[in-house]
């Protein structure tokens, strides 16, 4: 386990994080699994930002960081191609990833445009999702836990 995890506060986190045994959940579940997102970025500082670009992560590094989401994403995508997803459309979604020091995805709040898929739909993204992160590691880890967030739109492959 994480040994760097000294605190009884995020010892705590640690403990909801693994009963829940959900680490990709949309925006609507942050209350019910006890999240902020504003906790969340103080906990995970954002990995690259075009603001004040000496408190990212990955200053100085910025490419790395945005060519692994980049390969991050793609993976997912090829993932949901074998699971034999099928979005039938061109679909939106907005997400915020936080990954712990190591790489590891410890939270995946995503966000489609109301009516843009069905509950069913949604549904079935969660579990491949989820599934899709217990076994991924992000390429490039930091001197510290982070975040990356964006717009993606997927497509059938």
């Amino acid at each position: 386990m994480r040994s760097c995890w000294l605190s009884l506060g995020i010892f705590a986190l640690l403990t909801v994080r693994l009963s829940a045994q959900t680490t990709a959940f949309p925006v609507s579940n942050m209350a019910s699994q006890g999240l902020m997102i504003e906790s969340l970025y103080q906990q995970y500082p954002k990995a690259i930002t075009e603001q004040n670009e000496d408190v990212a992560v990955f200053a100085g590094s910025e490419d790395v960081c945005y060519t692994a989401y980049v390969k991050f994403i793609t993976e997912f995508a090829l993932y949901l191609k074998d699971q034999r997803f099928r979005w039938g459309r061109a679909t939106k979604c907005y997400n915020q990833i936080f990954f712990s020091v190591d790489g590891q995805v410890d939270y995946f709040i995503y966000e489609f445009p109301k009516g843009s898929i069905s509950l069913e739909k949604q549904a079935e993204y969660q579990r491949l999702l989820n599934l899709f992160l217990h076994s991924f590691c992000f390429k490039v880890t930091g001197n510290q836990s982070f975040s990356l967030n964006g717009h993606i739109t997927f497509k059938d492959l």
